[in-house]
C-alpha cells in the first residue's frame, strides 16, 4: 500500500501536481513510520515531500524532511554489504539527497549547513578501515572458525596474486607462439577475476562475521563541526576549499584563516568556456569530466566511429614543459579561475596561507592544482612555484582526525625506518643471474608496457630532510640512497658508504 501511494506521488510530483501528491506521501509516510519497516522507502517517501514543500515555499519544513531522508540513508548505510567496495558502491547510489542538500543550504545562506552535507556525502569506508586498523577481525570467534576463515583468505589471496604474476611474466615467456600467448592471456584474465571475485566474497564473510567490524559499522560517526574546521585553518594559516561536484552545478566551501566562511557556486565564463572547450555555465559534472578525461566527438563524414578527445589530464601526461607552457598554459590559468574563487587567489599569491588544503570531488581529484597556472607572463608561474604547499584530503573529519593523532609512545623501540630515493633506474643486462629476478621486478614490468622510469631531482636532498624530522622525533632511522659518485657529498652525516655498480650506496642511522 505504501509503495504504491509512494509511486503515485511520485509521478504528481513529477509533473508539477504538488497538491495532489502532498495527501499520497504523507498517507505513506505514516504507515511507514507506523510499522516502522521499508528503510528505502521512507526515505524515498521524506525525499519526495521534501521537494513538495520546497517548491511550495516552506523551506524550513523541506529541510527537516530531507534531514530525515539523509539520516535514513545512513542508517540503511550501517547495515549495507559487509565488503568495504559494496557498502561504498551502496552509498554511491544515493547522493542525489546529499547533493541536493547543499543546494538548499547554500541558497539559504546556511556555509554551516552545507559543510555539514558535504561532508555527511563523502563515503566512511577510510574512517572504518583507520579504526579497525591493527586489530584482529576475528578476534573473540571460536579458534576453529577464525583459523578456517584466515585459512580461506590466504588462499584466495594467494591465488589472485598468482594468477597476477603469470599475467606479468606471460609477455617474456619463450615456450609460446604470439598466438598461443594471446590465448593464454585471455585464460588468465578470466580466471583472474574469478579469483578476484572470490576474494571479495571471502572478506566480506570474514567482515560478516568479525564482531568487531560489526561494531565499527554501527558506531556513530558524526563529521566534524564547521567551527572545528575554521580553528584548525586559523591555528595552521591554512585556506580550506572543499568542493562538491554535482549533475546540476558544482560548489566550492571556503573555509579561510582569519576570514569569513563562504560558499561559492563554480561558473564556466564565456572566455573559459571557449579556452577549455566547454560548455559556459554552471559547472556540471559532465562538463568538468570532459574538460578533465575528455569526450567523445561525432565521427567527420569519412570516419566510420566515433573519437575520443583527450581531456587536460591526458595533455598535461604527455606534454613536456615546452607545451605545458605554451599551448596548455591559457588552459591551466583558465581552472586556476574557474576553481579557486578570486579573493582566495590574491591571498594565496600575496603569500597570506602556509597551507592550501583541497577537498575535491569527483575528477577533481585526479587534478594536482600545483600544476595550475597562476601568471601567464614570462616565465610561466604555476601555483607550486609561487603558492604555499598543497594539502589533499578526501574530506575534513578524517583530515582533522590524522592531524589530531599523537605520535605513538613506543616508537623509539621500533626497528628504524627504512627510507630509499634517488634510484638510477636501468635494465639488467642480457643473460645476467639477475635475469629471472629482473623480469618480476616492477620496473619491468612497466618498461614492458612502454613506460619509462626517470630520475627525480632533488630526492637525495629529500632523504636527508626526512632522515632530521625522525631524528627530532625520537625514532632510528635507516636511509639507504643510491646516487651519482659526483652527489655524494650531499648527505655529510652517512655512517658508511660504498660503491655499488656504477652508483653509491649511502646508509645511516
Amino acid at each position: 500500500m505504501a509503495q504504491s501511494l509512494n509511486n503515485l506521488a511520485n509521478l504528481y510530483h513529477d509533473t508539477g501536481r504538488y497538491q495532489e501528491a502532498e495527501p499520497l506521501v504523507e498517507e505513506a509516510i505514516g504507515i511507514l513510520d507506523r510499522h516502522g519497516q521499508a528503510p528505502e522507502m521512507r526515505y524515498r517517501a521524506y525525499w519526495i515531500r521534501s521537494e513538495i514543500k520546497w517548491a511550495t515555499g516552506r523551506r524550513k519544513e523541506a529541510v527537516a524532511d530531507l534531514e530525515e531522508a539523509l539520516g535514513t540513508i545512513e542508517w540503511l548505510r550501517a547495515r549495507a554489504a559487509a565488503e568495504e567496495l559494496r557498502r561504498a558502491e551502496f552509498f554511491a547510489t544515493k547522493m542525489e539527497p546529499f547533493e541536493l542538500m547543499v543546494f538548499w543550504q547554500a541558497e539559504l545562506g546556511d556555509a554551516g549547513g552545507v559543510f555539514s552535507a558535504m561532508e555527511r556525502s563523502r563515503a566512511r569506508v577510510l574512517l572504518e578501515q583507520m579504526e579497525l586498523g591493527g586489530k584482529d577481525l576475528l578476534a573473540g570467534l571460536p579458534e576453529a572458525e577464525a583459523q578456517a576463515l584466515r585459512q580461506r583468505e590466504a588462499e584466495a589471496a594467494s591465488r589472485v596474486l598468482s594468477l597476477r604474476k603469470q599475467l606479468d611474466l606471460l609477455a617474456t615467456r619463450k615456450d609460446l607462439s604470439e598466438a598461443e600467448k594471446a590465448e593464454e592471456g585471455r585464460r588468465l584474465e578470466r580466471e583472474l577475476a574469478q579469483a578476484q571475485w572470490q576474494y571479495m566474497q571471502v572478506r566480506a564473510e570474514v567482515r560478516a562475521a568479525s564482531p568487531a567490524y560489526r561494531l565499527a559499522l554501527q558506531k556513530e560517526r558524526k563529521p566534524v563541526g564547521l567551527e572545528q574546521v575554521r580553528s584548525w585553518a586559523e591555528k595552521e594559516k591554512a585556506l580550506v576549499l572543499e568542493y562538491l561536484v554535482a549533475s546540476k552545478s558544482s560548489y566550492v566551501l571556503v573555509v579561510p584563516a582569519g576570514g569569513p566562511v563562504r560558499v561559492e557556486k563554480l561558473s564556466v565564463s564565456e572566455a573559459q568556456a571557449k579556452l577549455l572547450e566547454a560548455g559556459a555555465g554552471p559547472l556540471k559534472e559532465e562538463v568538468l569530466e570532459a574538460i578533465l578525461r575528455g569526450r567523445e566527438e561525432a565521427p567527420g563524414a569519412r570516419e566510420g566511429s566515433k573519437r575520443k578527445r583527450a581531456g587536460l589530464l591526458e595533455q598535461l601526461a604527455r606534454a613536456d614543459r615546452a607545451e605545458r607552457s605554451g599551448p596548455l598554459g591559457p588552459k591551466l590559468r583558465a581552472l586556476w579561475e574557474l576553481l579557486v574563487p578570486q579573493l582566495e587567489r590574491e591571498g594565496l599569491l600575496a603569500g597570506q596561507y602556509e597551507r592550501l588544503v583541497v577537498v575535491p570531488d569527483r575528477a577533481l581529484a585526479l587534478l594536482p592544482f600545483e600544476v595550475l597556472v597562476v601568471s601567464g607572463g614570462e616565465p610561466v608561474r604555476y601555483l607550486v612555484d609561487v603558492g604555499p604547499a598543497v594539502l589533499y584530503a578526501p574530506f575534513c573529519t578524517v583530515l582533522l582526525q590524522l592531524e589530531g593523532r599523537e605520535a605513538a609512545g613506543a616508537a623509539q623501540a621500533k626497528e628504524p625506518v627504512l627510507l630509499v630515493g634517488h634510484c638510477q633506474y636501468r635494465q639488467a643486462p642480457q643473460g645476467s643471474r639477475q635475469e629471472v629476478l629482473e623480469q618480476l621486478a616492477a620496473r619491468s614490468v612497466y618498461a614492458r608496457v612502454g613506460g619509462r622510469l626517470e630520475e627525480l631531482p632533488s630526492t637525495a636532498l629529500e632523504l636527508d630532510w626526512l632522515n632530521q624530522v625522525y631524528q627530532e622525533v625520537g625514532q632510528k632511522g635507516m636511509c639507504v640512497g643510491m646516487w651519482r659518485a659526483a652527489a655524494c657529498c650531499i648527505l655529510p652525516r652517512m655512517g658508511w658508504w660504498t660503491r655499488v655498480g656504477g652508483t653509491c650506496l649511502g646508509l645511516w642511522r
